[in-house]
């Protein structure tokens, strides 16, 4: 009886943490008039579930969630615009060469649908990456895409977790409006940490070898 009550004690700790976090990312993406708040506001609330999983379970929420939002308001903000305007340029050449019917403009087609793939991978953990290092814009850009191709499987489980979490969301709309954020940046964040720690013991093995 001792455990479970403990136990449902831990799991209205984890709900309140989740709500608290995904009304700041909220609130703080609108602060910035979504343009200039959404990219630091996705971050800050990246570095807080970095803490959690950390096991920094006890840190005051809006202190350091404030603390990362101001840290990285212009960094993420830059970030944010490269990442933004390579979509854009990929969307307006698939457009471009899906126009046409002839064998050379397909294969352009080909390709751009191949570096979008590639630009997903980048969007999968641009965040991850960007909160765990302090590495330049470029070397997270190109980090969090050489990570999509470098290990699949990891990939794919973040694919398949963020489908669960929309089914979870399409089916109780009352989940996304409290935990849409925090629950989806607490799944990626800790199977990309995962994927991390894989990466590093492979090299720290191959160094030792």
């Amino acid at each position: 009886m001792k455990g479970l009550i403990q136990g449902l004690y831990t799991l209205c700790e984890w709900i309140m943490r989740l709500a608290i976090l995904n009304v700041l990312w909220v609130l703080f993406s609108l602060l910035g008039a979504i343009a200039l708040g959404f990219f630091p506001s996705t971050t800050a609330m990246f570095e807080i579930t970095r803490k959690w999983l950390k096991g920094e379970l006890d840190i005051p929420i809006f202190r350091h969630f404030w603390a990362a939002y101001k840290k990285y308001f212009v960094k993420a903000n830059l970030m944010g615009i490269l990442v933004v305007l390579i979509g854009i340029f990929l969307y307006v050449d698939f457009s471009f060469f899906s126009s046409f019917e002839s064998l050379a403009f397909k294969v352009f087609t080909a390709l751009v649908v191949l570096v979008s793939i590639v630009y997903c991978f980048l969007l999968i953990y641009v965040f991850p990456v960007f909160v765990s290092y302090e590495i330049s814009i470029f070397h997270a850009i190109k980090f969090a895409c050489l990570l999509g191709v470098y290990r699949p499987l990891s990939t794919i489980g973040i694919l398949l977790g963020s489908i669960l979490l929309y089914f979870l969301f399409s089916t109780f709309t009352p989940f996304l409006v409290f935990f849409g954020g925090s629950l989806t940046s607490i799944m990626m964040m800790w199977l990309s940490r995962s994927t991390f720690f894989k990466i590093k013991n492979k090299y720290s093995t191959e160094e030792t070898v």
